[in-house]
Order: structure tokens, then sequence, then C-alpha cells
């Protein structure tokens, strides 16, 4: 996460202060943070050099404190970045820096914008002598408050950022020529000109005032635990449950069941997933009807809540709908290794991260049920392409950076998961035939360059282009 904002660091200084040397305090909230206060301290050096070569000379020091406390230290010098810590250089991988080439396009075209067009709350929050500009990036709008000579604060669409000028000592930056490049780097799923800009800083605020749907999470395949249900549950799903990313749940509840020594053809689990859906209905009569429910399911649980409606022991009704993220609806590959994978130690250290398959050298019982080829796969998927109404399906095993990234990297390669697929389902899987998928998070069928765990919105959002924001998926589903 802080690598992230980093170079959210990083785009904000280039595009906003371009053509001088400056010093300034980056202090980020909100989503960005993900509960914590990041705050990055450095100085920008920029030079422009002759017609024809590349715009700018760039060099930037970064001092990055969470709360409080001196966490790293980044370096941006050219096309490359890094993280140093005690001398050693941990290069940042060109994916996660910025596309310097598009960040001038933008900066050139600002668009001033009325602080009463607003109605996201925070027109308030940029002083009456300043102004709001429009800045539009990769498809992401940002909102900026500027002065003639002052960057006051910017905002995106679940974040804000801080900036005060500071004095700072002048910076020896490191060099960094053993780090690889970002220029030419480039990634097919970053393409999105046909991409319509999502307004987020416009949008009608009447769903936010009055949510009045119940929110259903119903998580996969890996969890011990077993009880009831609670109002947030953190290490499995990130923050979702906070307002700003499900702003239309009156009310969200997430199951806990054993999904370790159970999969999804375990009756008791089905029928608990059931009794939770439909609780928040006042009469779900004798067939068990959920309306005005939004459900949302993670990997095997889409499984569970289709089996648990094939078996007659609810279904969805009026107003209600089903969103599933990263469903194995043919089964995983994964799942038919996952013997010789929990039997390897060296294996088993680097997926423990990233997934919940091994307890010691014995896999997760659960896993054996999304073997291809498992009895009753087949019966699911032909459900689930009729009743589901919206997918997110995961092309990157690597994804948003996370501590998840190594162990579903290796479990992909193990396995001989056909690419493109999220560390443990493919995208043969996941995704529903004849539906349209694309590459913006507004839409109901997402496909994005992010992994299995990403998917649950506990890695955050990526901050470059609207194709990596697993979490904002969640926002505007009705």
């Amino acid at each position: 996460r802080p690598m992230r904002s980093f170079t959210l660091f990083l785009f904000f200084l280039i595009t906003l202060c371009h053509s001088k040397k400056i010093s300034l305090v980056f202090e980020a909230s909100g989503s960005l943070s993900t509960n914590q206060h990041l705050k990055f301290t450095g100085q920008l050096l920029v030079n422009h050099v002759e017609e024809g070569q590349r715009p700018w000379h760039i060099k930037i020091f970064a001092n990055e404190t969470t709360n409080g406390v001196h966490t790293g230290t980044y370096l941006f010098s050219e096309d490359r970045a890094a993280r140093v810590d005690q001398g050693k250089i941990e290069c940042v991988h060109p994916f996660h820096l910025p596309p310097l080439s598009g960040i001038q396009e933008s900066f050139q075209n600002l668009q001033p914008v009325d602080r009463h067009s607003i109605k996201s709350g925070i027109a308030t929050q940029c002083p009456e002598e300043l102004s709001f500009f429009l800045l539009q990036f990769l498809n992401e709008d940002y909102l900026v408050c500027l002065g003639k000579d002052s960057i006051h604060s910017a905002y995106g669409s679940h974040f804000s950022v801080r900036f005060e000028n500071e004095q700072t000592k002048e910076w020896k930056v490191t060099s960094l020529s053993s780090c690889p490049s970002s220029v030419h780097k480039t990634n097919a799923t970053r393409s999105m000109s046909a991409i319509p800009s999502n307004n987020w800083w416009k949008r009608d605020s009447e769903r936010r005032d009055n949510p009045t749907k119940t929110c259903i999470f119903i998580h996969g395949s890996g969890i011990r635990e077993d009880y009831n249900w609670t109002p947030q549950y953190t290490d499995y799903w990130g923050n979702v449950d906070q307002v700003e990313l499900t702003p239309q749940c009156k009310t969200r509840k997430f199951i806990h069941m054993n999904t370790f020594n159970h999969g999804w053809d375990y009756k008791p689990n089905q029928q608990k997933v059931c009794d939770l859906v439909v609780s928040g209905t006042a009469d779900p009569g004798p067939l068990g009807v959920a309306n005005n429910t939004i459900v949302f399911t993670h990997s095997m649980g889409g499984l569970i809540f289709a089996a648990a409606q094939i078996n007659g022991l609810c279904k969805l009704g009026e107003g209600s709908k089903w969103y599933a993220a990263s469903p194995p609806t043919n089964g995983s590959q994964v799942a038919n290794f996952v013997d010789q994978i929990c039997d390897n130690p060296e294996w088993r250290t680097i997926i423990s991260v990233g997934s919940n398959l091994c307890d010691g050298s014995e896999p997760a019982a659960s896993y054996y049920t999304l073997a291809k080829g498992y009895p009753g796969l087949d019966k699911l998927h032909k459900y689930m392409q009729k009743t589901v109404s919206g997918q997110m399906c995961g092309t990157s095993s690597y994804g948003l950076n996370s501590i998840d990234s190594a162990g579903l990297v290796l479990l992909a390669e193990i396995s001989g998961l056909s690419s493109p697929n999220d560390g443990l389902v493919s995208w043969n899987s996941c995704h529903l035939d004849g539906k349209n998928f694309g590459a913006n998070f507004l839409g109901d069928w997402y496909r994005t360059p992010s992994n299995h765990a990403d998917t649950t919105c506990r890695n955050g959002d990526g901050w470059w282009g609207v194709d990596r924001r697993p979490c904002s998926w969640y926002t505007n589903k009705y």
C-alpha cells in the first residue's frame, strides 16, 4: 500500500509542480491509507530539455511516515524508482509507475470546475479564494484545489490529499541505473481511451444518504472459524464495510463458516448461507425468498450460494441481486495439484501468505471439491449463467503488489494454471459466457489485472486506471 501511495505522490508532484524545484508535504487520508496516516516529505526537481527529447528530467526524494513513524525512503530519477532501506535498493516495478507521457497531456488539459456543481461534500474543503480544476488521467477524474502559485489539496474517488509548502535540504539522489526503466513499458489492459470518465464527483448522493439494501458477504475457501456473522470482516474483505465503498448498504452482514474442512457441497454451510441471506426480509415465506438484498460472494462462496439455491434452500426475490467475485465456476487446476503443493515445505512457506491451502502437509479438504471434473460443478456453472447479475474476474496472479502476490504467482506456475488467471482461478473458469466484460469498475461485468486476494478488497485499489479498482467495483452495485 505505501508503494502505491508513493506512485500517487509522484503523480501529483510531476503533474502540478512542473518546471521548477519545489519542496512539499503530501498527506493522504481515506481508503488510500487503509486506516493509516501516510505522509511523504520530499523534493521535486524538474528540468526541461530540448524539443524532440523527453519533456522533463525529473528527480524526486521522499521520506515516508506512517502514523508518525519513519517507514521508508523512496527515490525517483528519470524513468526509474526504488525504495531504499538501510542502503539497500529495492526497485519499484515499472508497472507501478505512472506513464509520464500521459501526465504532460493531462496537465495541459486542466479544466476549471464550478464548485457549486460538486455534490460529493468536498466543495467546502477548498478555500473560497482558490479554485477547483478537473484533471483527467487514464480515464480517472481528479479534482485539484489550486491557487495562482499554490496547491492546496487534491481528491480522487476514494481518497484525499493535502499539500503544504515545506523547506527541505538539498537531496543528492542515488543512482538507480540497476532498476528497470518504465520507458516503453506498456500493458494492453491500460489502453482505455474508449472508456468514459466516471464523473464520481458529480454523482447524486441520494443513495449514500438513504441506503436501503441489506448486503450479505459470503467468503470463499480456507476459513476455519465457524460462527454466525459480523458487521465487518477486515481480515478477509478489507474495508468493504465502510460507507465510502458500499454506500448502497443499510446493513452489512459478513458470514463466518468453516470452508477449510468443508467444500461447496456441504449442506449445513448452504443452509447457514441461506439463513443469513433471508435475515433481512420480514417475511421470506416457506421458499426462503430474500427481497431488497444484495449478495456479494467471493471464490467458492459463489459455488456454495449457487448450490444452496439449486437445493431449494433460498432464492432471491424482488429488488435483490447477486454479484460474484472470482468464482471458480469450472473448478480450479490448482485443486488438482493440492497434494503435491502441500507436501513441499518450501512451496508451503511461500503460498501460506496468499492462500489458506494447507495445514502443515495436509491440504484443505474443501479444495478437493474444486478439482476439475468434480461432480456437480457443471450444474453450478449453468445455474450461475442464468442468475448472477455481475462478475469480477482477475487476470493477473501478481495483481496489485501486495503481500499475497508472490504466493499466488507460485501457485499459478506450479499448477500450470492457464493464462490469464488470478493465481487460483483461470479466466476461462471464472467468466460466464456471453457477458459483456469490460475494463471499467463501474460495469457489472469487470475484467481486472488483479489477483484472487485483491478481488476481496483487502489489498485496496490500484491507482493507475479504472481497470485496477477491485474495491470500487463493490461501490455502485445496486
